[in-house]
């Protein structure tokens, strides 16, 4: 029997069904919640418009088709559907339903991160880490890993402890690298648990047991967006430090210290005291890859 009979048979049965007084067994109801959804997505909702794309995607409900899914995902993205402009940002990267197109990929994985979301942050972490499709700058990836991996996404926060460890893009920091080896592991990393024992070489007893409880006693952020945050100011605070205006720890705590340097890097600018904080880490943007070249 061809496609195009099973929706009359689905239809039939349903109304079979309903008529006898039974309920409709799950594959029916389903075909009928794809129904409705499509009125709605072709209504103009979003998140009809992402669920939709997202049965094409998976074929549930509906034959698979990867160039309905990125034609649903794309009406749903520009309404600025966070979730709809990751999958249109991973179609283009895979060329999955499109031509593939690195740029408009990057474009709506930044959409997507800029909302909040991790799973975009992650790839923007590992876009600027490596250099693909932008200028390579290890301590802006390592911010977007940061917001990543705040959230609880586990690969970055195995790629955050990477940079500790390593001393790219951050300070070099045992104690900071077994934090987040201990939640990535948690998280279930294949590779976090033997990277925590070899790490646990590097530091006494009681800094592991610190780095431990801080781990045990943490809690993922939820969206986490803009600049003034933790993982921002930490990337503000290690250029600065880079640059020799001395704020002293990296910490992702904006105190005293960080303000003084920020004013002092500003007024070095020729620029004013009050600058908004975008201006200032746009101009710190511009001076971060040369740190790790």
């Amino acid at each position: 029997m061809s496609q195009e009979w099973l929706p009359r048979l689905l239809m039939c049965l349903a109304i079979s069904l309903t008529i006898a007084g039974c309920r409709p067994p799950a594959l029916i109801q389903d075909w009928q919640a794809g129904r409705d959804l499509k009125t709605t997505a072709r209504a103009g909702d979003a998140d009809s418009q992402y669920r939709l794309g997202m049965r094409y995607t998976n074929g549930r409900g509906v034959s698979q088709n990867h160039i309905e899914a990125v034609s649903w995902f794309s009406q749903a993205a520009e309404q600025g559907h966070a979730d709809a402009q990751f999958m249109l940002g991973a179609a283009f990267a895979s060329g999955r339903g499109i031509a593939p197109d690195r740029e408009q990929a990057l474009r709506w994985f930044g959409k997507a991160a800029d909302a909040g979301h991790m799973r975009a942050q992650y790839q923007l972490g590992d876009a600027y880490s490596n250099g693909q499709g932008v200028r390579k700058d290890l301590a802006w990836g390592a911010r977007w890993y940061g917001m990543a991996a705040s959230q609880g996404h586990r690969e970055a926060q195995f790629m955050l402890a990477a940079l500790y460890s390593a001393g790219l893009g951050l300070p070099k920091a045992n104690n900071r690298a077994i934090f987040w080896l201990q939640l990535a592991s948690r998280g279930g990393h294949p590779q976090a648990g033997k990277a925590l024992i070899r790490m646990r070489q590097k530091v006494s007893t009681s800094q592991y047991r610190i780095a431990s409880t801080k781990a045990e006693q943490w809690q993922p952020a939820q969206r986490l967006r803009g600049l003034n945050n933790p993982p921002t100011i930490a990337y503000v605070q290690h250029v600065l430090n880079q640059l020799g205006y001395a704020v002293g720890a990296v910490d992702g705590i904006r105190g005293p210290e960080t303000e003084r340097a920020i004013v002092r890097f500003q007024t070095d600018q020729g620029l004013g005291p009050n600058l908004p904080h975008q201006r200032s880490v746009d101009l710190l943007r511009d001076r971060s890859p040369d740190l790790y070249p």
